[in-house]
């Protein structure tokens, strides 16, 4: 049984770590800026982005667009400093991202839908999504929530209010107010 001095000790030495690991976001002179390569956040098709887990990308971009990063202008200049086959994969990219954040999962049926909107839909609902799940006291990014019975029985039977609940966070807004009051 742990007491509560190590308790407190447990969480201190978390928060020292918390504190380092937000310190990695910013350079020399206090502007924001990924910690790793761009390439680990957005191109899902090389070595670099499968090598560093779901779960510190999502952490490092949830932090980052919760202290005002602008994810759209670094996105834009990754674009221009790179062939368009490289950055072809940046939609996909940011669809594994939202599904994963959903679901837990890299693939759900919903991906097809998601797939359908554009590059800036893409990522504005990732911004979207990734601002409602940040969670800044645990430096992490909460996965999961969504249930494919709830997305269908929230649609009502209809295809149009279906696809409206796939391409935005409302079903988000109902997991985190229910699990703010859990």
């Amino acid at each position: 049984m742990k007491t509560s001095v190590s308790c407190q000790e447990e969480y201190i030495t978390k928060q020292k770590s918390i504190y380092i690991q937000k310190k990695s976001y910013y350079d020399p002179d206090e502007k924001l800026i990924l910690p790793r390569h761009t390439r680990y956040y957005y191109d899902w098709q090389c070595s670099q982005y499968n090598s560093y887990p779901m779960e510190k990308k999502l952490r490092d971009l949830g932090f980052l667009v919760s202290q005002g990063f602008d994810l759209k202008l670094n996105i834009r200049n990754y674009k221009e400093e790179r062939e368009e086959t490289f950055t072809s994969a940046i939609p996909q990219t940011f669809v594994f991202y939202i599904l994963f954040m959903r679901y837990g999962e890299y693939s759900h049926f919903t991906e097809f839908i998601l797939a359908k909107l554009s590059e800036r839909q893409v990522i504005k609902l990732f911004i979207d999504e990734v601002s409602l799940r940040y969670n800044s006291s645990n430096h992490e990014v909460e996965t999961g929530g969504w249930n494919d019975d709830e997305l269908i029985e929230a649609a009502c039977e209809d295809k149009e209010t279906f696809f409206n609940l796939v391409k935005g966070t409302e079903m988000t807004k109902k997991f985190s107010s229910m699990s703010l009051t859990a």
